[in-house]
């Protein structure tokens, strides 16, 4: 069995290159003898996979806590407090002659009150507001009891829309 690869050290950075075969080069990590930890396949990385399809690729069986099943936990580490919480946003390039990247889009968790031992929480899914290049902003909230509020960020019913709405009964 043949192997090859390099070990390198720079400026406290390490460097790990190995398996480079023609014009597929794999980068594949692990612990315990086990070498599909992460994989780095032609610029996508995989965690739980051998073959990455996309830019990340978390493949496991999925934890479950209640009715969620997860692969990705996302946490805030600030102090407990009301407000915090973890989350993802969505972005690319917005003008057409550069590589200027922003944030339009997100989905982000708020621990709704800020007392210890309560695990109570929201979750948000928010846009940038057209030509403004504003900050992200909640448009739609699910608070603990379930309740969701559209233009609203404290829903006190099942469902509340602050603002404008057009309901149509036609197909």
């Amino acid at each position: 069995r043949a192997t090859a690869g390099l070990i390198d050290t720079w400026s406290q950075d390490l460097t790990i290159r190995a398996g480079n075969t023609g014009t597929t080069s794999k980068l594949f990590l692990g612990t315990n003898g086990q070498t599909q930890t992460i994989t780095c396949n032609n610029g996508n990385v995989g965690i739980g996979t051998t073959s990455p399809s996309a830019k990340l690729q978390v493949q496991g069986t999925p934890i479950t806590l209640g009715d969620a099943r997860y692969n990705i936990r996302i946490e805030d580490s600030t102090a407990m407090a009301q407000g915090v919480g973890g989350g993802i946003v969505f972005g690319g390039k917005y003008i057409t002659s550069s590589d200027t990247q922003t944030n339009f889009a997100g989905i982000w968790s708020k621990k709704e009150n800020a007392s210890s031992g309560n695990f109570a929480g929201q979750l948000h899914l928010g846009t940038r507001v057209a030509g403004t290049g504003g900050a992200i902003s909640s448009d739609l909230v699910i608070d603990s009891l379930g309740n969701v509020g559209i233009g609203t960020t404290a829903p006190n019913q099942k469902f509340v829309v602050t603002g404008r709405s057009n309901f149509d009964s036609q197909n």
